[in-house]
């Protein structure tokens, strides 16, 4: 999906230039995952992964599923038998993506985009009328049962800062350069309380 964050034109005002030369700045620090962790799955599992060892998976109560662990980019996928017909189609994938759950800090509620889900039902709900969705935060101890319409994990998003090249160098990734991110960073600005808002319009 396709995001356009609102916001990044005013970073560009400020930060436009080239970046100054000698070392690059450190970008701002990106979360890891802690050596052991556990994250609550959309469906009530818990899932625990640990540096260098296979996930372990604490099945909800009355439910009888089996599971399939795999690896994408670097990242540790975990995925219910009884949903994998749904991923793509009606749950975003990145609800079994344990390792982007873990950086994310999400233990105990995830923060949806629902759409046509009259089932999903959470906490601070928000109309987003211009996609005829609803913006909730769902306890992971309130897992649903049942998954219509569709939904996604609201989530935060990380950028790899630095791209490596063939002969081993490494250079800035494109969007952070189109925004003047590195000429921000060097200016001491880190964005922290900074509010960005993120339009997706869906198209593949």
């Amino acid at each position: 999906m396709k995001r356009l964050a609102l916001g990044l034109t005013a970073l560009l005002l400020l930060t436009a230039g080239t970046p100054p030369a000698g070392a690059a700045p450190a970008p701002p620090a990106i979360p890891s995952v802690q050596s052991t962790v556990t994250v609550t799955l959309i469906t009530g599992d818990r899932v625990t992964i640990a540096d260098g060892q296979e996930p372990t998976v604490t099945i909800e109560p009355g439910r009888r599923v089996t599971f399939q662990t795999t690896y994408v980019d670097g990242n540790v996928r975990v995925v219910p038998s009884d949903v994998a017909h749904l991923l793509g189609k009606v749950l975003d994938p990145q609800f079994f993506d344990v390792t982007t759950l873990a950086r994310s800090g999400y233990h105990d509620s995830l923060p949806l985009i629902v759409q046509d889900a009259p089932d999903i039902r959470g906490k601070s709900a928000k109309d987003l009328p211009s996609i005829r969705a609803r913006a909730i935060e769902l306890s992971t101890s309130e897992a649903p049962t049942r998954f219509t319409g569709r939904i996604w994990l609201d989530a935060k998003v990380h950028s790899d800062a630095l791209v490596p090249e063939p002969d081993g160098r490494t250079r800035w990734d494109t969007n952070l350069t189109q925004i003047g991110a590195p000429s921000a960073w060097a200016a001491g600005l880190s964005g922290v309380g900074v509010r960005v808002a993120v339009l997706d319009t869906d198209r593949k």
